[in-house]
């Protein structure tokens, strides 16, 4: 009896030792996929300009043939999608996603990796990246207003200028009418200013009142308004 004993206790030993080896091995065998960084070159942000963020995964231990999900979402709307089969079970990863703002003030923005969790993983703590970033009203001057063209040396003319961060891109400005009818464009390559002057394009002098005037850098509007012209 004392040896049947020995055997079923040996047995039932031998029983546990191997679940919870099969317990081991499973749980090592399970995939793991993670955002290892989430990041732009750029270090201040303006509303109606669009980054590039440049994420890197890392796909470990994932079958061959599964598919999941990369997702980006700006505060809390979705703004990039892909669905990836995955054809190594190691590899690494890298997804661009463009980003433009249209609120000023604090922005969450995040990246997922398997964003349905569609793969089994051992942890998915480190399926996302999350960035909250301050984004600011485009910076423009415009001044004098009103100004004097009457080249007394003085306010002569009207300076429009945007933020130093926006040097490498073009800047255009259009000045028209209350009517709608343009009076002059003012561009400027890798400058963040231009002038005018109160001329229009056949270099006439514009009379005093007020005009419209609407700014863009590299083709997008950052700003509309009005300007006083007085002699």
């Amino acid at each position: 009896m004392k040896g049947f004993c020995q055997n079923a206790y040996r047995i039932l030993v031998a029983g546990m030792m191997a679940i919870l080896f099969a317990s081991v091995g499973e749980s090592q065998s399970l995939g793991d996929l993670q955002v290892i960084r989430f990041q732009s070159d750029d270090d201040k942000y303006f509303i109606t300009q669009q980054y590039r963020f440049t994420g890197e995964l890392q796909i470990s231990g994932v079958t061959v043939g599964d598919s999941y999900e990369i997702e980006a979402f700006l505060n809390g709307t979705s703004i990039y999608s892909e669905t990836v089969t995955v054809t190594l079970e190691n590899e690494q990863r890298f997804v661009s996603v463009d980003v433009e703002f249209d609120q000023p003030g604090f922005n969450r923005l995040v990246l997922y990796i398997d964003s349905n969790s569609e793969i089994q993983e051992s942890s998915e703590d480190n399926n996302r990246s999350v960035l909250n970033l301050n984004v600011l009203e485009f910076e423009t001057i415009v001044r004098p207003n009103p100004f004097t063209p009457n080249e007394d040396g003085f306010n002569d003319e009207v300076i429009f200028r945007v933020s130093d961060a926006y040097s490498d891109q073009s800047l255009e400005v259009t000045v028209y009418a209350l009517s709608g009818k343009k009076i002059i464009t003012l561009t400027s390559a890798g400058n963040t200013q231009v002038a005018w002057n109160g001329r229009n394009e056949q270099n006439e002098q514009m009379r005093p009142g007020t005009y419209l005037y609407v700014m863009k850098t590299d083709g997008v509007t950052i700003q509309r308004g009005t300007i006083s012209l007085a002699l």
